[in-house]
């Protein structure tokens, strides 16, 4: 499990990702964005946090990521936050 900081470049906007072997979820400042199965769909292009049958993994996941922040200490604020 991986932990992403804030982001730039192509996201440009701050995130926190937790990517497993199979999913890949990030959440930005506003709520969750964007889940991908990464076995079905390494190239990411279906978003999956629409589809209601991957509301509970994208609990689970969220669920995941907060205990995660938590446990590093990261309360996730706006970039200028940390600028």
């Amino acid at each position: 499990m991986a932990v992403a900081p804030f982001g730039g470049g192509a996201f440009n906007r701050e995130y926190r990702a937790i990517r497993t072997s199979r999913y890949t979820y990030v959440r930005r400042l506003e709520g969750p964005w964007l889940l991908f199965d990464d076995q079905h769909d390494p190239y990411q292009m279906k978003n999956l946090l629409e589809r209601p049958e991957f509301a509970a993994t994208a609990r689970r996941f969220d669920e995941r990521l907060s205990a995660e922040l938590r446990r590093i200490g990261d309360d996730f604020r706006s970039a200028k936050h940390y600028i």
